[in-house]
């Protein structure tokens, strides 16, 4: 099972917050913080980066972790159950097709 972290990293002289989305095999995308969102939404535009750069897709579920971080962890449903972008329940449906233009708007 395909686990991702995120990690907020709080801004240094050269650069703003930002937030990190990894998993444990190496695979990371950085994005500056998106302060027009909430924090677990501001989370979730990292980890929907990752999942557009790694063409991953499904439904996941997230969990606080320590120091405001947050994990997120794939979910298992049958082929036909969908939820809507976003949270419910804390579950994200990603899908990167249909998220690609939002995620590029949060990544500018």
């Amino acid at each position: 099972m395909k686990t991702i972290y995120t990690k907020y990293m709080g801004p240094t002289n050269f650069k703003g917050s930002r937030i990190k989305a990894y998993d444990t095999d190496g695979n990371y995308v950085t994005i500056p913080y998106p302060h027009e969102h909430n924090h677990d939404d501001a989370h979730f535009s990292a980890v929907l980066s990752l999942c557009v750069k790694m063409d991953w897709q499904g439904v996941m579920v997230s969990g606080d972790a320590p120091h405001g971080n947050m994990v997120f962890v794939w979910e298992r449903f049958g082929p036909n159950e969908r939820f809507p972008h976003g949270i419910y329940q804390n579950r994200f449906y990603v899908n990167f097709r249909e998220n690609l233009a939002e995620n590029k708007e949060v990544s500018k």
